[in-house]
């Protein structure tokens, strides 16, 4: 059971337009499969197309950290979908399946086993050999040398980086917690600490630049719950020259 879970919890993170729709969601029982493994909860809601949405929920002793769906919905607060899932974990959280952790069933399986899983899985979902391959190269390939680096050969266009800052505040201005918001913009820089890693230090730069030209410009409107939203970008930039 998430902690600290209550309608009024859901309230403050949605519309009273959203609200309403994802508890006729709830009702009619759009809700298909609620699992829980840990501190993490997905589930499956019917929709309008014809696979139904995922959605992932973490939480801690707090509460609600991160939610995500896959419905294309990109305005104030949660979707319809997360709703309903939060209502029917609320109201009827005999519904949430217990299942192991991942760290759990993996302990299960020798080397031949693990490689034979991971192989079936990126048959069934080819998108996801390119983050397999990218991870393997991570862990066998040793880290190049700086002479060794080099730089794409084209510059990364800032704006639709300042686009998508600026989306991310949008999202979750005059929301309580400003903590979401965060951490997607620190995805985003994190992407500039690879290039530096790729000895691509001019476009590493570019990215640096239109995240802090849109977040100085907007970062005001977050609520700053966490308390983190004031000194977050001054904590990056120092973080960040430093590998200079």
């Amino acid at each position: 059971m998430i902690p600290k879970l209550s309608k009024a919890s859901i309230r403050r993170h949605t519309t009273g337009k959203s609200l309403e729709r994802g508890q006729d969601y709830y009702q009619s029982g759009s809700v298909t499969s609620l699992i829980q493994r840990g501190n993490q909860l997905s589930a499956k809601v019917e929709g309008s197309e014809f696979d139904p949405y995922r959605i992932s929920i973490s939480f801690d002793k707090g509460g609600i950290t991160r939610v995500y769906c896959t419905c294309p919905y990109d305005f104030e607060g949660w979707c319809k979908h997360i709703i309903a899932t939060l209502l029917t974990c609320l109201h009827q959280p005999d519904r949430i399946e217990q299942r192991p952790e991942l760290t759990e069933l993996l302990a299960f399986l020798n080397c031949e086993q693990l490689q034979a899983v991971v192989e079936n899985l990126a048959l069934e979902q080819p998108e996801w050999m390119d983050a397999i391959e990218q991870k393997i190269i991570q862990l066998t390939q040793p880290k190049t040398t700086k002479s060794q680096k080099t730089s794409r050969h084209i510059s990364i266009d800032p704006k639709p980086i300042e686009q998508q800052v600026t989306r991310i505040i949008a999202r979750y201005s005059g929301q309580w917690d400003d903590a979401p918001a965060i951490e997607a913009i620190e995805k985003i820089l994190q992407k500039s600490d690879s290039l530096i890693e790729q000895g691509d230090g001019n476009n590493a730069l570019i990215m640096m630049g239109a995240v802090v030209r849109a977040y100085v410009q907007d970062w005001m409107n977050l609520e700053g719950s966490s308390g983190e939203s004031g000194i977050f970008l001054k904590f990056w930039m120092h973080l960040w020259l430093k590998q200079f």
